[in-house]
């Protein structure tokens, strides 16, 4: 009966993936072993039954194997590891578990055998790629992180150069409009009055010459000084962007036939060069609605902060146009205005359509500046 159960065990472990040995637990021989044994320990089954199990290994785990094997005698379950250099100098790894079997009251002790060394190899070649796309990541991060940095500077950089150069452009402006008014205009004054003293000492009857000069004189001078407005606007630097619109739609208003209505969601002053860009635009778009904007009515304007940037929108309900039909010449306005936007790194938009009106948007990133 004995053999039977002998036999039929061995019938078991025949066709297992891994190694199986049965050692007697009294004496440490081996039983019986499965092929896969006999190929992870490169011996014949007759070589090995009835060997003891720790002569069956190669001679550096002799001892070791003994050692775990006694372990094994105490404890059920026992699980461990073995590392040993093969015939082909190549390390091999193998782990183990014995379970205690009592075959017709003979205790013998079952080893199952598996040669993890493929499967350690692949993970330590696993974590070797892992470590070196880590540094290769942590590299590329770095060099991120430099470049990013590098931008800001840049950015930043850009950012300063801009608003000189826009703060130039301004005070070249300023100078502009100051030789204006203390020559140009204060010369148009004076010719004026000089016009005026001519009817008291005009012989003749007929005054409509001198009427005319007059006229054309007042006209030059109003003339000076919307350009001079233009050049530089004191309202924008005395009372900011927000009041300067009001003000100038309600002048729009009260020499047009057009209404106006202004909207702000702005609750602080934004940055100098900011508000500058914005009235230059408004003002521009002002102009080309008072010029093109047949049958115009209605004049809108919407001025908000969204996040990190401002917007402002311009609407007229005028005849429109057809954007296509744009030359590169007409509106020069129109490019005057976008590039504005664009050089402090915004956007700039206009929609029209024939008979529904005409609208003009932009938006500026703002950074979080503020006056």
């Amino acid at each position: 009966m004995a053999e039977n159960l002998l036999d039929i065990y061995a019938t078991i472990i025949a066709t297992s993936c891994y190694g199986i040995v049965l050692v007697k637990a009294e004496t440490g021989q081996i039983a019986i072993c499965n092929q896969q044994f006999l190929i992870q320990s490169g011996e014949k089954a007759q070589n090995l039954i009835g060997t003891q199990i720790w002569e069956a290994v190669p001679p550096e785990l002799k001892t070791r194997t003994k050692n775990i094997f006694n372990k094994m005698l105490l404890k059920d379950g026992i699980t461990g590891q073995q590392h040993f250099t093969g015939c082909n100098n190549a390390g091999c790894y193998l782990e183990y578990s014995s379970q205690r079997l009592n075959l017709n009251d003979e205790i013998y002790i079952q080893i199952i055998i598996k040669d993890i060394t493929r499967y350690l190899k692949r993970e330590h070649s696993l974590k070797t790629s892992v470590t070196k796309y880590k540094i290769k990541l942590n590299n590329l991060m770095a060099e991120y992180e430099s470049t990013r940095t590098q931008l800001k500077e840049y950015s930043h950089k850009l950012h300063e150069m801009t608003n000189a150069f826009i703060n130039a452009k301004e005070d070249e402006r300023k100078i502009i409009a100051i030789e204006l008014h203390d020559r140009v205009a204060q010369d148009l004054i004076s010719l004026g009055h000089q016009i005026e003293s001519l009817k008291h000492i005009n012989t003749y009857k007929d005054t409509s010459d001198i009427e005319e000069l007059a006229k054309k004189a007042r006209e030059a001078l109003s003339s000076t000084r919307d350009i001079m407005k233009t050049l530089y606007p004191i309202s924008l630097t005395r009372y900011g962007l927000i009041e300067t619109i009001a003000q100038e739609l309600n002048d729009f208003e009260a020499t047009s036939n057009v209404s106006t209505r202004f909207k702000s969601c702005l609750t602080t002053k934004l940055d100098p060069v900011i508000e500058n860009t914005l009235y230059r635009i408004f003002h521009e778009a002002l102009l080309n609605i008072q010029k093109h904007s047949l049958n115009a009515h209605n004049v809108t304007v919407l001025l908000e902060k969204k996040g990190q940037t401002v917007e402002m929108k311009i609407r007229d309900d005028g005849d429109g146009f057809n954007i296509q039909n744009i030359s590169g010449k007409e509106p020069r306005g129109l490019e005057i205005m976008r590039q504005r936007a664009l050089l402090l790194g915004g956007n700039f938009g206009l929609e029209s359509f024939h008979h529904n009106g005409t609208e003009i948007w932009v938006i500026i990133p703002v950074d979080g500046l503020s006056a």
